[in-house]
């Protein structure tokens, strides 16, 4: 069911190039396994003044097999000094990797959530297996405290306790979205901030994007490279790669 909020939102569909919307790529079976069908899909859209961009990418396969993987990132407009909400469930033959958080884009982006964050991520950290992993250093800014990061072999777990942790950040994210006002003008320092902080994590993201090598097999070097750098991660320096 639709969040009453994301209902009444000026939601518009973003501009993505046709040729990166859908692509689908076909590996033969071996023996008695039947060929299987791996299609990644992009849906992106945006709130004009509130939402820069809010875009699902989405792998799935014929038949149903592990991997399938949803990345869900919304990307405020820098000038509203909020996180990033980012969402990713992984399925994979061993079972699920989930991760839920809001991540801080300045110093100051997280504050204004916190404390309903603390409440939220201290109920589902209780009700959920413990934490997958930890996260790497060079990425640790990029996360708040609150980030939710589950490994899960249940099915079930995924489809009740995860999937209500995720309409409950959710939320919350679209409360700040509505309430949110733009850094003003004079103070250039928190705009800037704000602006290299959006910068900094698009490069990272998309320099060390887990699904590079895998999309590079399916569908080749030159569609998953402009795949990351004209629609996940469009605000990426390119040149960080390349130095």
């Amino acid at each position: 069911m639709m969040d009453a909020r994301q209902a009444t939102l000026p939601w518009q569909c973003s501009s993505i190039p046709v040729d990166l919307q859908r692509k689908e790529c076909t590996t033969s079976g071996k023996g008695k396994r039947p060929d299987t069908s791996t299609v990644v899909e992009i849906h992106a859209y945006a709130v004009p003044g509130r939402i820069r961009q809010a875009r699902a990418a989405v792998l799935s396969t014929v038949p149903a097999v592990p991997p399938n993987v949803l990345n869900f990132v919304v990307f405020p407009e820098p000038e509203l000094e909020l996180p990033v909400f980012g969402a990713d469930f992984v399925a994979l033959p061993g079972g699920h990797l989930i991760v839920l958080d809001f991540q801080p884009m300045s110093s100051s982006s997280l504050r204004v959530a916190e404390d309903a964050l603390k409440e939220v991520h201290f109920k589902y950290k209780a009700l959920l297996p413990p934490i997958g992993g930890e996260i790497p250093e060079a990425a640790r800014s990029f996360f708040s405290p609150y980030f939710l990061f589950v490994r899960a072999e249940d099915d079930g777990l995924v489809q009740t306790v995860v999937f209500e942790a995720f309409r409950a950040y959710f939320s919350i994210y679209l409360d700040l979205v509505e309430q949110a006002r733009p850094v003003p003008v004079e103070e250039e320092g928190r705009r800037k901030e704000m602006i290299e902080g959006h910068k900094r994590y698009a490069t990272y993201r998309a320099v060390n994007d887990p699904a590079r090598g895998m999309l590079t097999r399916m569908y080749g070097e030159e569609w998953t490279e402009r795949l990351i750098y004209e629609v996940l991660f469009d605000q990426a320096e390119r040149k960080t790669i390349e130095e």
